[in-house]
């Protein structure tokens, strides 16, 4: 949008910045932010040149002449300098202490490694860690092995270490790799029955294990040694951090285990987070036999809530991933599988729709909004009637089920999400053309090129969060690249020609809407923040170009100047 465009926008809304929205003039500001372009995120009033900002809640928004009515002696001034102002981000789908544990302490290197780097990085780790015993880490692709001709992916890592037991998470954060060491360790021998949902691949000629372990990442993490409460708080400080540093002031870690809620709990009791966490508690570990142990579930949620700390959030995985692994559950079949020579896989469910709709039933009675990974159109049909089954039940309780991922959807599915107010949870980060969406292709065909159907259910109505899913497939947090992927539905990179699904693009003002105001309901702060609004809190970001002023291609090159979270400066830190 050129600047001219940009300034009848601004015309348009006029009397915005001319009519401030206040509490009453008694109030005293803290901070004020002035000379801005700030983008509220309130249909009532788009935009304002100056926000008052006093105990950390929002006083005052519009022309900067009324809002510095609010000034004292002792108030601080910001002078914006017109840069663009807006809500803070909230990333609605991410794991951030994974993330964190992940950065910290384990052997990383990224997706588009070759076998030489992963070599000499494993190597590095290896020698870097004489006294451990598990060397843990990744990221690979489902693709890497075939790409580099490795026939036996557990062979090769023995070659690098018959001694140290390793384990690389893929890219995804659903499979694992291991050498022979780890899988003695393990006790996966010839005899063990892999967990319900889980397969532990086998080289179709000698029938012998290759080393990878589908969906068996919760499976294998109950089996090793957890990392210390002083890990898992540093991973947490960590996260939020850097999560600040791309201006999230808000966050929901989609796979929470009690280790994450306490260190998320312990941070707020600090008086060091810096973020609206909410907290999505795992209830679905295959290899229990009791999935559903509800009073545990509840003692973690009644445990660790806190101010910042909303712990009413459940997740359940019902399938896995549409990559060469094949386990997203599909209603059409995937393409054959040159690996292991099986045809007519449709993927599988981990859970039926009369166990699911049990769950969802208790859950939604006892007030947890619930995250149902469903990345296959029969996740998504199975999903939508387990729901529609549990609001038959309990009616509607006003708690919205999220479908995470949700990259198939079939048409006749698209009106059901509106109808049973059920979110669809995106994660728009790799939405265009790229070796990813080309893997995907290669198993399920031409379905690849409509997948996330984003205008088609706005359209209908649908709420659509969304979430970054970091530390899976992304390398970091930064929302920019795919709020222009939903833009553009376009390689923000340029590195790839072309567009996945184009006609399924968005407008700017819906994308944005979707990161703020549509995250903060999913964090069950709708009330909160997500906007600038007077008696909300002072969750603001400043950006270093205008986003409505910018080509719409450029909108990944926006960077953070600075967060605010109720009113403190987190970023750049102080």
């Amino acid at each position: 949008m050129s600047f001219n465009k940009f300034s009848v926008l601004l015309l348009s809304v006029a009397a915005s910045f001319h009519t401030a929205t206040t509490l009453a003039q008694t109030e005293q500001a803290d901070l004020i932010l002035r000379n801005g372009k700030i983008y509220t995120g309130n249909s009532r009033q788009p935009w304002a040149e100056a926000v008052a900002i006093k105990a950390g809640k929002i006083v005052a928004v519009g022309p900067a002449d009324q809002v510095m009515g609010y000034r004292t002696g002792d108030t601080i001034v910001v002078d914006l300098d017109s840069k663009m102002a807006m809500p803070g981000i909230n990333d609605a789908h991410a794991h951030p202490t994974w993330g964190g544990l992940k950065q910290l302490f384990q052997c990383n290197f990224p997706a588009s490694s070759t076998p030489v780097q992963i070599k000499e990085r494993i190597g590095a780790c290896i020698k870097d860690q004489p006294q451990s015993q598990w060397i843990r880490g990744g990221q690979w692709s489902a693709e890497f092995f075939q790409r580099n001709g490795i026939d036996s992916p557990r062979q090769w890592l023995d070659a690098i270490s018959a001694d140290k037991a390793l384990l690389l998470t893929d890219d995804t954060g659903h499979n694992i790799w291991a050498n022979s060491k780890a899988m003695g360790l393990l006790n996966i021998n010839a005899d063990t029955q892999a967990p319900k949902g889980s397969s532990f691949e086998k080289n179709p000629t000698t029938g012998e294990f290759t080393g990878i372990l589908l969906e068996a990442n919760g499976y294998i993490k109950s089996k090793l040694p957890d990392w210390s409460d002083a890990q898992y708080l540093q991973a947490a400080q960590y996260a939020v951090a850097l999560a600040n540093s791309f201006g999230i002031t808000g966050i929901k870690d989609a796979d929470a285990n009690e280790n994450v809620a306490r260190a998320f709990y312990t941070l707020d009791q600090q008086a060091g987070l810096s973020a609206h966490v909410g907290v999505a508690i795992r209830i679905s570990d295959e290899h229990k036999k009791n999935i559903f142990d509800m009073p545990q579930i509840m003692r973690i949620r009644d445990s660790y809530r806190s101010r910042h700390v909303n712990t009413n959030f459940a997740k359940i995985y019902l399938d896995g991933v549409p990559t060469s692994a094949r386990t997203a559950a599909m209603i059409s079949p995937y393409k054959p599988d040159e690996r292991t020579h099986a045809d007519n896989q449709h993927g599988h469910l981990l859970l039926n729709v009369d166990e699911l709709k049990s769950a969802l039933v208790e859950l939604d009675k006892q007030g947890f909004t619930v995250k149902i990974h469903a990345a296959g159109d029969q996740a998504i049909r199975t999903s939508l009637d387990a729901i529609e089954a549990m609001r038959k039940v309990n009616g509607n309780s006003g708690l919205k089920p999220e479908l995470a991922h949700a990259e198939f959807i079939d048409p006749a599915d698209l009106p059901r999400f509106a109808r049973l107010n059920a979110a669809a949870d995106f994660s728009p980060y790799i939405w265009y053309p790229s070796p990813i969406s080309d893997a995907i292709e290669s198993v399920v065909g031409e379905r690849a090129r409509q997948a996330w159907p984003t205008r088609d259910l706005l359209d209908s109505g649908v709420t659509i969060v969304a979430g970054s899913d970091w530390p899976s497939v992304v390398p970091d947090l930064t929302p920019w690249n795919a709020i222009e992927a939903l833009v553009t539905r376009r390689d923000p990179s340029g590195q790839h020609a072309g567009a996945l699904w184009p006609q399924q693009a968005i407008k700017l003002g819906e994308a944005l809407g979707i990161f703020t105001q549509n995250g903060a309901q999913a964090l069950g702060a709708g009330e909160l923040t997500g906007s600038i609004e007077v008696g909300k809190s002072a969750d603001i970001i400043v950006l270093n170009q205008n986003l409505f002023a910018v080509p719409v291609d450029e909108i990944s090159e926006t960077r953070i100047v600075s967060t605010y979270f109720e009113g403190n400066k987190v970023y750049p830190a102080q």
